[in-house]
């Protein structure tokens, strides 16, 4: 590597360096405030998967797509800014039974989390529960981060875990 290119090289680390160093003096959080947040899932039959959002969590509907080549079909659904798109491909399949893994210990997102206020966490809870939905334990509080939180299996097993903050 030439005398010139190692020079450039040095240079730009170091001004990237010293633009991380500037932006994390700056104690405002980098996010700002979200106006939502998004999740896809990818599922055996994206129209059963959307009625059960719809259903249980009173998601709406979008718009539906199908790929050109007719391989995959997308719901897309909302609510208050969180967007979820649920996909169904021909080519996808189960992790378990491919691998012969607990598909609970794969690497990558385990679960889909959305932090709501006390009094709809409490309605979310109590619907659920009249839904007969899957949860995976109850309610409980974690102190560390100051919330009360419970996590409810979707139809497909997917996890979605539900914080509302603690007050005070």
């Amino acid at each position: 590597m030439s005398v010139a290119r190692v020079a450039v090289a040095v240079l730009l680390i170091a001004g990237l360096t010293l633009a991380g160093e500037e932006t994390r003096k700056d104690s405002s959080p980098l996010l700002g405030k979200p106006q939502g947040s998004f999740f896809a899932l990818l599922v055996p039959d994206a129209d059963q998967s959307a009625r059960w959002y719809q259903e249980n969590l009173g998601f709406t509907f979008v718009r539906k797509t199908t790929a050109p080549s007719g391989s995959s079909h997308t719901v897309m659904l909302e609510q208050n800014g969180v967007m979820i798109e649920i996909i169904d491909h021909r080519d996808s399949f189960e992790l378990h039974p491919a691998v012969n893994q607990d598909a609970r210990l794969s690497r990558g997102i385990r679960k889909v989390g959305i932090t709501v206020s006390p009094q709809s966490f409490d309605r979310i809870f109590r619907h659920l529960q009249s839904r007969k939905a899957q949860f995976r334990g109850g309610i409980f509080q974690d102190e560390g981060l100051a919330v009360r939180s419970f996590i409810v299996l979707d139809n497909y097993g997917n996890l979605v875990q539900f914080f509302a903050r603690l007050k005070g």
